[in-house]
């Protein structure tokens, strides 16, 4: 062997060895950093508003295998072909390189890199299902969760039992119910327990207590500082601890699955007042402007109207809501916000006392609304001058 061609058989070498390289890359990528890079693959600064964004979620849960194929792709972003123009060395360099890349994986593919791989697709799935449920577009959502059900794939059958159990749509629903049937005990047995948990959610009544959520959402953000402040060597535990914190926030929120698609027409049936929604990074959710609670709410009222007199202290119609602001019992005013006021005739009450207590109640709140008298309520003309100096500050 010439001296020439020696040192050209040891420059193909180099490449050899860095091909080879490549692929160890590849493997770390999909084994130790899938959850990183699905993460950075399914972010959005505008959530739900990004084209790309949508884009992406789409893509990961499209049935073909491409996506698996991304960290293959990791490798040739490095420009190494462009070393074949320094001259004829570098060319053999490069051949080296791509070919001991190509035939690596054809080799270790069948052997353990295709499990990696896979691995890598259902992470950036399920990563892509739970920014899908924050988007709050329902027929998005339901168009690839439905598609990604009838998959004959089993691990984008389990991904989609993920999304579907946060949609809650007739054919969303329809979809979960045929995968608990699936020919894969594995699909089945997700299938079921997403389909508990969502008929759980949607009967209304085990809405979670909000009280740990602040703890939660504070814990959040410091392992993410963690996660920030030390980004190329994220430890196991920092990972395991952000998962956890996750899954705990999101089994708090998926809870009020009813109330947060009923937003705005909620009312705290312990509050009598309506409710707001609140939001921490990607996560939204609602609670009472009073209490701060949401197991109270009642979902779907729209309309409240406040009484005195009235036959009942919490009678809805429709999405009507009638509730009384006066206990004639104790005789003490019920705070609370309405949209207009009932004085009903005929009850044993003093009209005049209750009616005194409501109106001062509303002014201090800023509410002037409108005021009927029904059945002929015993009113003082004492009464009715007040009343006439609150409606006229309505106007």
């Amino acid at each position: 062997m010439t001296p020439l061609s020696a040192s050209l058989f040891g420059v193909m070498l180099v490449g050899i060895i860095s091909g080879f390289a490549s692929i160890i890359l590849v493997v770390y990528s999909t084994d130790h950093g899938a959850a990183r890079i699905a993460r950075w693959w399914s972010r959005s600064p505008r959530l739900g508003k990004d084209r790309a964004f949508r884009r992406r979620i789409a893509w990961a849960l499209s049935p073909h295998k491409l996506t698996m194929a991304l960290p293959l792709l990791v490798p040739l972003l490095f420009p190494w072909y462009l070393l074949a123009l320094l001259g004829e060395s570098f060319a053999w360099f490069v051949l080296g390189h791509y070919a001991s890349y190509a035939l690596g994986i054809l080799l270790l593919y069948p052997l353990f890199l295709r499990k990696f791989l896979g691995h890598f697709r259902q992470e950036l799935a399920m990563h892509a299902v739970r920014k899908l449920a924050k988007i709050g577009d329902n027929a998005f959502a339901e168009a690839l969760l439905v598609k990604a059900a009838q998959s004959s794939e089993p691990l984008m059958r389990i991904v989609a039992t993920e999304g579907l159990q946060n949609l809650g749509t007739p054919a969303g629903n329809a979809a979960l119910d045929k995968l608990c049937g699936d020919r894969q005990t594995q699909v089945s047995l997700a299938a079921c327990a997403a389909a508990g948990r969502l008929y759980r959610v949607l009967s209304g009544k085990h809405v979670m207590p909000l009280e740990p959520l602040e703890k939660l959402l504070r814990e959040f953000d410091l392992w993410q500082e963690k996660q920030r402040n030390n980004p190329r060597h994220e430890p196991e535990e920092t990972r395991t601890k952000i998962a956890q914190i996750e899954r705990e926030i999101e089994q708090i929120l998926h809870s009020q699955f009813i109330l947060r698609r009923a937003f705005p027409d909620l009312y705290c049936k312990r509050c009598h007042d309506f409710a707001e929604q609140k939001a921490h990074a990607d996560w939204r959710w609602v609670r009472c402007k009073v209490c701060h609670e949401a197991k109270d709410l009642r979902a779907g009222i729209s309309q409240v109207v406040g009484q005195i007199g009235g036959a009942q202290p919490w009678e809805i119609d429709g999405q009507v809501l009638r509730v009384s602001l006066w206990d004639a019992t104790s005789r003490s005013l019920i705070p609370g916000v309405v949209h207009s006021l009932e004085v009903i005739g005929g009850r044993d009450l003093d009209y005049d006392w209750a009616l005194s207590a409501v109106m001062e109640m509303l002014r201090n709140r800023s509410q002037f609304v409108p005021i009927q008298l029904i059945d002929a309520p015993a009113l003082s003309a004492n009464s009715g001058h007040l009343l006439k100096d609150y409606l006229a500050e309505r106007r």
